[in-house]
């Protein structure tokens, strides 16, 4: 698969906006889910899926499904055309109107959510991987035409942190992650530039470096 990719671009966003166009949505496997252990050994998801009002008040305490933490994203975790927080308080509607339109798969019991996109608004991928500690690591992969980002990312107290480079071993922006629906092993892959004007790069996916396997809250390279 063909992708661009562009670094800091996202900053560039925030000073426009446009309204996404309309599209099918899909589900599966939404309404329970349960503990999953992964191919290594590691919990990868957990936690029954909320009604809808209790979905939207988790936010405002500690996610627990891969819905709930989408809902908890920020604009730099994961942008969102035409949303206006002076309007639009942490951009609710606009999430909520964003998997209306875009969503394809939500698995709950394996905590993995995908979504399309339309123009300059970003496609998504996360994952779930859940540690002993009962946290959670939410890997977000966006891709379109402003860019190929893969990022690992922590929530607490309310506030998104980027820890990628503390929990993935090798981190580099240079690799494509897979991130997984099923089992808890990330195969990781060159990511190749076939194309660029200098600003965005339009990249594919290369040979296969090596995997990640999960287990005991912990990656760890496997050749």
């Amino acid at each position: 698969m063909k992708r661009f990719s562009v670094s800091g671009i996202l900053l560039l966003l925030l000073l426009t906006s446009a309204c996404p166009a309309g599209g099918s949505t899909a589900d599966a496997n939404a309404n329970q889910g349960t503990k999953l252990s992964g191919d290594s050994g590691g919990e990868r998801s957990a936690a029954s899926s909320p009604s809808a009002r209790e979905s939207e008040e988790a936010v405002q305490t500690e996610p627990k499904t891969v819905r709930e933490f989408f809902m908890a994203f920020t604009q730099d975790v994961f942008f969102l055309e035409g949303c206006d927080e002076s309007k639009d308080p942490g951009c609710r509607n606009a999430k909520k109107k964003y998997l209306e339109t875009y969503l394809e798969v939500e698995d709950t019991k394996n905590g993995y959510l995908s979504a399309g996109a339309d123009g300059a608004q970003a496609a998504l991928v996360m994952t779930l991987f859940k540690r002993p500690s009962g946290k959670y690591i939410v890997a977000v992969n966006q891709f379109g035409e402003i860019g190929d980002d893969y990022n690992f990312f922590e929530y607490e107290n309310g506030r998104w942190k980027d820890i990628s480079k503390d929990v993935i071993p090798e981190y580099s922006t240079g690799n494509i992650y897979e991130l997984p629906r099923f089992g808890t092993t990330i195969k990781v892959f060159k990511k190749i530039v076939i194309d660029s004007d200098g600003v965005i790069d339009m990249t594919e996916k290369g040979e296969k470096l090596y995997d990640l396997t999960w287990k005991d809250g912990r990656f760890t390279i496997v050749r």
